[in-house]
C-alpha cells in the first residue's frame, strides 16, 4: 500500500475540519430547536452566514428568520449589525437566537440586554456558548488548524451567564451542558446525563441557556 501524498494528506485534513464544523453547527441547531417557537419572528443575532435561517425553512417553517452580524450580509432580511447594539424596534421579535455568539462579545450584558430589548413580552432568548474551561485548548486547536478559528477571549461560565440573563431582566428557563466531543461519539445517554447535573456539565464543551422575557 502506497503511502499518502502531502497533497492528498492536507485535503483529507481539510475534509475532516469541514465535517466535523458541520457537527458543531448540526448540534447547536438541535440543543436549540426544542426551545423555538413554532410560528412568529426570530433574530439570529451574530450569524455569520443566513445558513440557519436556510435550515429553519424547513424545522420551522412559519417562522419569519432575520438575521444579522458584523459582517455584510446579501440577502433578504439580513443586516449589518453590533449585537451590541440592535438596530431594531423594541418588543419586535418572538424570539432571539445567540448560538456561539457570546464568546465573541466584549460586553456580555450589554448583548443580553439588547437581546430582551427587542423582544416581545414573553418571547425567548437561547444562548449556547463553548464552556470556558475549554478556551485555552480550543484557541490553542484553532492555531494548528485542528478545528475552524474561533477566539474565546471573553469565554464565561454557565452559572455567570444565568446571573448576567436575570440582571438584564429574563427569567432563566432552562440551563445545561451538552457535547462531549467535537465530533460524532457513543454515548448520548451518559452526555445527556452530565448536561442535566449543575457539577458535571461542567466537563462537556458547549453550554445551553434559555431565557424569557418577562
Amino acid at each position: 500500500m502506497r503511502e499518502p501524498r502531502g497533497d492528498e494528506i492536507v485535503e483529507q485534513f481539510a475534509a475532516w475540519r469541514a465535517k466535523k464544523s458541520r457537527y458543531l453547527f448540526e448540534r447547536r441547531v438541535a440543543a436549540a430547536l426544542p426551545h423555538l417557537p413554532e410560528r412568529g419572528r426570530l433574530l439570529d443575532a451574530g450569524c455569520g452566514d443566513v445558513e440557519l435561517r436556510e435550515r429553519l425553512a424547513g424545522l420551522r417553517p412559519r417562522l419569519e428568520v432575520v438575521c444579522c452580524d458584523l459582517g455584510w450580509l446579501p440577502a433578504p432580511l439580513a443586516c449589518r449589525a453590533d449585537v451590541q447594539a440592535l438596530p431594531f424596534a423594541a418588543g419586535s421579535f418572538d424570539a432571539v437566537l445567540l448560538l456561539a455568539v457570546l464568546e465573541h462579545v466584549p460586553d456580555h450584558r450589554a448583548a443580553l440586554a439588547e437581546a430582551r430589548r427587542v423582544l416581545r413580552p414573553s418571547g425567548v432568548l437561547v444562548v449556547t456558548t463553548p464552556n470556558p474551561l475549554y478556551g485555552l485548548p480550543m484557541a490553542v486547536a484553532g492555531r494548528v488548524g485542528l478545528k475552524y478559528r474561533e477566539g474565546y477571549d471573553h469565554g464565561l461560565s454557565l452559572p455567570r451567564l444565568a446571573g448576567l440573563a436575570r440582571a438584564v431582566g429574563l427569567a432563566v428557563e432552562a440551563e445545561r451542558g451538552f457535547l462531549l466531543a467535537p465530533f460524532p461519539l457513543p454515548g448520548g445517554r451518559l452526555e445527556r446525563w452530565l448536561g442535566r447535573r449543575p457539577v458535571l456539565r461542567r466537563l462537556l464543551l458547549n453550554q445551553l441557556l434559555v431565557a424569557r422575557r418577562r
